[in-house]
């Protein structure tokens, strides 16, 4: 029922999960306390109080490329919101459900997926282009890109690739780095940080609905 590569937002409706519970408990329905669980569900469940859950569906390859993958749910006011449960349902797919209203979702790539790497690779006769975003310490975009080209089989001229950076137009480098451009800020140009992926539902979710 969930198509691949799909994500599906719900809200759990106070209605439902009350309903929910008295079923479970209806096949034993026959003693004077069972009108005292109902009252009780009522007061906890079909409440103005009582809390609110939303939530998420997820199926998608990424998830079994990146088993890590973290996700950060907010609700109106970027207010982080608690993750109540994250199953794992499937080796694609997952469900989280959070307390409150979901307004944007966060996924990230797992920390550890941090590596050196560059952008654009594209597969050209006698080798692969690609390029490279230059960042300032503060990990903003200089505005600055390095286009450079890898072996067919992807392997890249490190030494080479760093000559090609200190020979740049403009010593845009200096500005970022000072006189010397050191192996620690080749390391720093060359890390690549996580992708993050965010998503607003289109359609606000209202209340009572499932």
């Amino acid at each position: 029922m969930l198509p691949r590569e799909s994500l599906r937002f719900f809200h759990l409706a106070p209605n439902w999960i009350a309903a929910l519970i008295d079923g479970a408990f209806n096949i034993g329905d026959i003693l004077k306390e069972d009108d005292l669980r109902r009252t009780a569900i009522k007061e906890t469940v079909l409440t103005d109080a009582a809390p609110e859950y939303s939530g998420f569906l997820l199926r998608s390859r990424l998830l079994r490329t990146w088993p890590g993958m973290e996700a950060r749910v907010f609700g109106n006011g970027d207010a982080l919101l608690d993750i109540v449960r994250y199953e794992r349902l499937a080796e694609d797919t997952v469900l989280c459900i959070v307390s409150g209203r979901l307004a944007t979702l966060e996924l990230r790539e797992p920390p550890e997926a941090l590596h050196f790497g560059v952008r654009d690779p594209d597969q050209e006769e006698g080798g692969i282009s690609f390029s490279k975003v230059l960042r300032d310490l503060e990990g903003n975009d200089t505005g600055v890109t390095l286009n450079g080209t890898a072996h067919t089989n992807g392997v890249i001229d490190i030494a080479g690739f760093a000559q090609e950076l200190r020979s740049l137009d403009g010593d845009p480098l200096s500005a970022v780095f000072g006189d010397k451009f050191s192996t620690a800020d080749f390391g720093f140009v060359m890390v690549e940080p996580v992708s993050t992926a965010t998503v607003t539902p289109v359609v606000a979710m209202p209340p009572g609905t499932a």
